[in-house]
């Protein structure tokens, strides 16, 4: 029996990959063409928040500006410096910006490759965990949100602080010194998550030969790292996730927040379960059950599963530093904080695949290989899928951008996109016929059959019920006015408490309205809606203001 076993294992051990150049080579070409089919879309995306005031900041100032304090987005030099490189040359073009965050992730998924084998992985199960992070659906921002790609960047540079200090322990030499001190430091300056390099380094190869002198010798790179993440810390105290920071240490709200995200990490990495836009009480359960899990791997086992256990428990701690509440309530949820963690996480589960079919094949070398490929594309499928299905996320948080800057056209066209793109796991629906309720009109466009829609698929929502009700008022036939009022009477019965919040709605909605009318000519419905807005909100000068126009208008044209 025993012999029998060790001559499937060995059959099956005889189809490992060969670690040559041409393998290298085709798996590069592998994962351009799996992006290309999962990202492809990502470049039609356009700007969104933070991403025109790098825009602003390169067109005010030149390379000479990109350690100044003063910035709208300070903080990350080495990050700024690619953007404004990409700038120059190509200026505000999206889709390049787009392309070139691809490209990050590409390169940082070969990289998790390279990583895996240079720490003692099997290459098949290597390359294997490259494409896994290719195609993982957590940190999708990452890859969607131009001013994200700064996570991307910064594991480009940890990866390679690893890899360099990998081959400085398996051999002394000046260049993989100043290798893996200039990748580090290169790493926290374009974003703090690169200071797991550190541990990690210190974990991989606590237990080989020399690993105390060598260890010692990272003692400056470490009193480096604490210098800078203390400089950007207090020189850039302006910067967008400087402010995020919270106030005070809450263990008990940090642990809840990762909690969430190491939930939220592993059951989105290759699909989704749930919905997106809201936390589910089960993840904090998930977070917590797999955060003692992984410590226990972390202190009783050995080898490549204590050191992944460690990344992926590890590459979530920065984030332990911003306020709790903001963590959990981001409308696109905590995607791009999961760039680091998702790393450790496919790892582990192209370990247990391979694990797993170790064992098939110990009962049956044939089943072996097509159980580990059918498995192996079964995730890569569900992976390219959902990637796919998270654009409508960020054509969602693009709209919610373009109409807090004022730009209303483009803004209806994301939202638009959203709801016909994202099912009702990767996007609040409810929110976007809100959305589009109230904007619609602004732009003189008819909002009634997208809040006909809205109320069909959520008939309990208040604030879509009251958005129809007022529009049902404005039609021409007596059935549907009178339907109208009474969805209004009913609406402001349910409203409750929530009835001041309710009367600013259909004040603003009134007030779209108007603007509407006003853009179409048709000046006396602008006056009637305009009249109505003030009846609710008295004082609200923007409305009063595009009444006098109205009534000059109308008077004008009488």
């Amino acid at each position: 029996m025993a012999a029998r076993l060790y001559m499937c294992k060995s059959r099956f051990q005889a189809i490992t990959i060969a670690d040559t150049a041409v393998v290298w080579t085709a798996y590069i070409f592998l994962l351009l063409i799996c992006a290309v089919l999962s990202f492809g879309g990502v470049i039609e995306l356009p700007f969104d928040t933070h991403d025109q005031a790098y825009m602003l900041d390169f067109s005010q100032g030149g390379v000479s500006s990109l350690l100044s304090s003063e910035k709208r987005m300070p903080g990350r030099p080495i990050f700024e410096l690619l953007l404004w490189a990409e700038y120059t040359v190509w200026g505000e073009n999206a889709r390049a910006f787009h392309t070139t965050g691809i490209l990050l992730h590409i390169i940082s998924s070969c990289l998790l490759a390279l990583v895996c084998r240079q720490l003692g992985s099997e290459m098949i199960t290597s390359l294997t965990a490259g494409l896994f992070f290719l195609l993982g659906v957590s940190h999708f921002r990452a890859v969607h949100w131009i001013s994200a790609h700064c996570y991307p960047l910064a594991f480009i540079f940890c990866s390679l602080t690893v890899v360099f200090f990998s081959r400085w322990q398996q051999k002394d030499g000046t260049a993989y010194v100043v290798a893996t001190y200039a990748f580090a430091l290169s790493g926290i300056l374009t974003h703090i998550s690169a200071v797991l390099a550190l541990p990690i380094c210190l974990i991989a190869h606590i237990r080989r030969e020399n690993w105390k002198r060598r260890s010692v010798a990272l003692i400056p790179l470490i009193t480096a790292t604490v210098a800078c993440i203390l400089f950007i810390r207090f020189y850039y105290s302006r910067a967008p996730q400087i402010t995020l920071l919270s106030e005070g240490l809450n263990p008990i709200e940090s642990a809840r927040a990762y909690s969430f995200m190491l939930g939220r990490l592993l059951a989105t990495t290759h699909w989704v379960p749930a919905a997106l836009y809201k936390t589910h009480v089960w993840e904090y359960y998930l977070g917590a059950v797999a955060a003692i899990g992984a410590s226990w791997a972390i202190f009783f086992q050995r080898g490549m599963v204590s050191i992944w256990c460690s990344w992926t428990l590890l590459g979530l701690l920065p984030f332990m530093l911003l306020d709790p509440t903001y963590v959990q309530e981001i409308a696109t949820g905590p995607s791009r904080y999961l760039y680091f963690a998702n790393a450790g996480v496919v790892v582990l589960i192209s370990m247990g695949l391979m694990h797993v079919t170790k064992f098939v094949a110990q009962r049956s070398t044939k089943l072996a290989v097509p159980f580990y490929v059918s498995l192996m594309l079964l995730i890569c499928f569900s992976g390219s899928y959902y990637l796919r299905r998270t654009e409508a996320v960020s054509q969602y948080s693009s709209g919610r951008y373009f109409a807090a800057a004022g730009d209303i056209s483009s803004a209806i066209a994301q939202y638009q996109r959203a709801l016909a793109a994202g099912g009702k796991r990767n996007v609040d629906r409810e929110d976007i016929y809100h959305h589009l309720g109230l904007l619609l009109p602004s732009v003189g466009e008819d909002a009634f059959p997208v809040l006909q829609r809205g109320v069909q698929e959520f008939p309990e929502s208040l604030w879509l019920n009251a958005f129809l009700a007022v529009l049902e008022q404005e039609q021409e036939s007596t059935d549907l006015r009178d339907l109208g009022r009474r969805r209004s009477a009913q609406v402001y019965t349910q409203a409750g408490p929530l009835k001041d919040n309710l009367d600013f709605n259909i004040s603003a909605l009134y007030h779209n309205l108007g603007a509407g009318y006003v853009t179409k000519k048709q000046y006396a419905k602008a006056v009637y809606a305009l009249r109505s807005a003030l009846e609710i909100q008295p004082q609200k000068k923007a409305t009063i203001r595009l009444l006098e126009k109205a009534y000059a208008e109308y008077a004008e044209n009488d």
